[in-house]
């Protein structure tokens, strides 16, 4: 699950949670995504759909190779960065 929480930071950074099966959650900070709130969490949310759901949180390593090849030329623009460092950073505050 994704929880966002918008409004804080200022326009351009963006936090996230995410909660695992066995609810662990942890918060990240997509820092640096140029959208608003709205937009910047149907990307947060796409992005967990495609990749991160059904893949183990523990192992960031692998799910940061996955997320950052996933684009067209295998390497991500800076609002793709953003929300893998979001991601990653609450991956890793799981543990």
């Amino acid at each position: 699950m994704v929880n966002l929480l918008p409004h804080r930071g200022g326009p351009y950074r963006i936090f996230l949670e995410l909660t695992t099966d066995d609810r662990i959650s942890g918060q990240g900070e997509a820092y640096g995504v140029p959208f608003s709130p709205a937009e910047a969490r149907g990307l947060v949310e796409d992005v967990v759909e495609r990749r991160v759901i059904g893949c183990d949180p523990f192992d960031i390593e692998s799910l940061w190779r996955v997320i950052y090849s996933s684009g067209f030329s295998l390497h991500p623009e800076l609002t793709m960065g953003g929300v893998l460092g979001g991601i990653e950073i609450a991956c890793g505050d799981t543990v």
